[in-house]
């Protein structure tokens, strides 16, 4: 059933859209919950799980709209720093030793993912 496909779209570019914010939020409560070794590992974890599933919806949902030959698109920014992103924080939860290059990666990242996010929409 057509319409049926159309509202299941529907739903998965909503979850798309606010599980992208979710992983905003969680990238940012991670950046200032350092002190807490605990609390900011699991918000880590969380806030790369989150990206890694929003990055996959994103492709299902988007992805003929990736074309590089139209050059630096909206659309071609966003799955191209939002992909990024997503290696950056799966890279600094297995990185989470190396407390420099952790952080350094970490911070990029969140500021990789939000940037896209602005992108599409302005």
């Amino acid at each position: 059933n057509s319409s049926n496909f159309h509202s299941q779209n529907v739903n998965l570019r909503s979850a798309h859209r606010f599980l992208g914010y979710a992983t905003a939020a969680f990238a940012g409560i991670t950046a200032v919950s350092s002190s807490s070794k605990d609390f900011h590992q699991i918000s880590g974890y969380a806030t790369a799980g989150l990206s890694l599933i929003t990055t996959a919806i994103g492709f299902y949902e988007y992805g003929e709209y990736l074309d590089f030959d139209q050059g630096f698109t909206g659309y071609n920014m966003h799955m191209i720093l939002e992909t990024i992103a997503t290696i950056g924080f799966i890279a600094t939860a297995a990185l989470q030793n190396e407390k420099g290059t952790h952080a350094v990666i970490g911070g990029v990242s969140t500021a990789l993912m939000i940037l896209p996010i602005f992108v599409v929409h302005w």
